[in-house]
This record gives C-alpha cells, structure tokens and sequence, in this order.
C-alpha cells in the first residue's frame, strides 16, 4: 500500500534548507544558490496496517511516507530526482519509483507518539539561461498518535487431537488464549508465542497482530505444537480477535503407564509481557485419556 499524493494537504514553503544528492553517477550538484526558483514539494504518510486507510498515523504502525515535487514551478533537469529521508532512529527503507518527481519510504512508526520530520531532496536545474544543476530539500512533519494496547484472556484448556501423532481421538493437552487489537489504533509491534515443555528445545513463532491471517503460527517440534486463528473484527467491528494456542503431546507410551508433562508459554509484545503461562500436570490413559491438573 502506497501514499496517495493527492491526498496530501502540506505544500512547502520556497526557502528551504539545502542539502545534496547523488544524480545518475555524477558528481554531487552543488546547493542552489540563493535566488533560484525552487520547486515546490507535497506530501504525507499513510497507515498500512489499517485498511481503509486512516487520516493519522499510529505509533508502531507500519506505515509509508510519500512525496511529490513540482518542478514547474522551478527550472526543471534531465537529472530530476527526489530522495526521501526518515529521520534518525526511524527504520526505513526507501522505495523505488519511475518518476522522477515522486519519492517514497516504509518506514516503522516509534512507539511514542511523536512529530516526524522527513526530510525530500530533488535536484533540478538553476534559474534559466543556467544549465547546471543543483539540490535543495526541505522537512514536512508526521505526527502520530497514540496506540492501544492489545489485550488478552485465557480462553480454556483442553485435550484435543494431534494428527499424525500416536493416540486418538485425544493426544495432546492445549491452552488457548484471545488477543483483542484494537482494530484502527492497536500496538502494530509484533507479538511472539514462545512454548517450551522440560528441557526439550523452546518452540517460538512472532506475528503481526493485524495480519495473522496472513502468517499464522505454525512452529513445532516433536513435542510441541503452536496454531493460531483469527475471527475477523468482532461485533462492532472496532476490535480484530486472534486465537493463539499452545499444545504438548501427552499420550502415555501404554496403558496404565503415566506421563508427567510441564508446559510452559510466554507471549510477549515488545516489552510487555502479554502471557507468562506454568503448568506441571500428569496423564495417564485407562478407559480413555485424563490428566490432572487440566489448564484453566
């Protein structure tokens, strides 16, 4: 999903501040002199993490920053190009583009909201009869707004059945648990579901709280299993609800026998800890499957 430059609103004054750019290999144009007629730069970002797109963005949103420069209004060059900066400690990464009046960058919203400045550098030609190019750039704020953070509920544990894996119909012990994202402002930072049982290997798998449907959890091992699902948005359709579960196989060897299983589950998202989950329980299998403790 790309800024639509249409909609931006922002046109930026004429004397700006300067600054170089690299042009099709050549050397550096210098700065334009004081009294060139510069052209004139638009633009904005956009949410992609949102659909439809929302006039803000949110703090830890993936998001795109776009640009246009109107080189009308200024001596226009063979050379034309615009380049797009983030500011410092802003993840960005530039996007390609084959006009040379537009430039664009995704770039990862800070978890404070914040004002950002990104800086757009074109290079154009100096005022006419002039030939020679030179650059010139300015910074166009974003400002973000506040996220929502996700909450969550232990939904139920259960037996259920793992394909593939000795025992039926019941095999492994699960615990679930529901992730609300508030579905226009919620914390965009990915979410990781880490499971371990004894000493056996963790098991870990991260997502997107928007886009879940999209990567769901499918990690495991010979012991555990992590899945997800997500319900869509709910019934006021302001919040999306994700489904994450967390399963270890318990089937006993033989009947009679029994097993002595440990579950252990941390969710996290960012720096907080959604879910630090312990369960030590014991299963044997006479007329059917039980354990003891079941998770609740």
């Amino acid at each position: 999903m790309r800024a639509s430059l249409g909609r931006f609103g922002i046109v930026v004054g004429l004397l700006v501040t300067l600054a170089p750019a690299i042009v099709h290999g050549q050397s550096t144009p210098p700065p334009c002199p004081p009294g060139t007629r510069l052209a004139t730069a638009t633009g904005g970002a956009t949410d992609n993490d949102v659909l439809p797109e929302p006039e803000d963005v949110t703090a830890t949103h993936n998001a795109t920053f776009g640009a246009s420069v109107d080189f009308s209004g200024g001596a226009a060059s063979v050379n034309n190009s615009v380049t797009v900066t983030a500011p410092p400690g802003v993840v960005s990464t530039p996007v390609p583009s084959d006009s040379p009046s537009v430039g664009s960058a995704d770039f990862v919203a800070p978890p404070t909201p914040q004002t950002l400045m990104f800086t757009v550098t074109w290079t154009q030609a100096q005022n006419y009869p002039s030939t020679q190019d030179c650059t010139a750039s300015t910074q166009i704020p974003v400002t973000t707004v506040a996220d929502t953070p996700t909450q969550i509920s232990h939904v139920s544990g259960a037996l259920q059945h793992w394909p593939g894996h000795r025992g039926s119909p019941l095999n492994v012990l699960s615990v679930e648990w529901t992730l609300v994202v508030d579905r226009f402002h919620g914390d965009g930072e990915p979410v990781t579901v880490s499971a371990q049982s004894g000493t056996a290997p963790p098991v870990s798998s991260t997502f997107s709280p928007f886009h879940l449907h999209l990567l769901p959890l499918t990690a495991k091992s010979n012991l555990i299993r992590l899945r997800s699902a997500t319900t869509g948005p709910d019934h006021r359709g302001t919040h999306l609800v994700d489904i994450v579960n967390a399963s270890v196989l318990v089937y006993p060897p033989r009947r009679g026998a029994i097993v002595h299983r440990s579950l252990g589950v941390d969710i996290t998202q960012g720096s907080d800890v959604l879910a630090h989950y312990r369960l030590v329980t014991t299963c044997r299998i006479r007329r059917h499957l039980t354990c003891r403790p079941i998770p609740r």
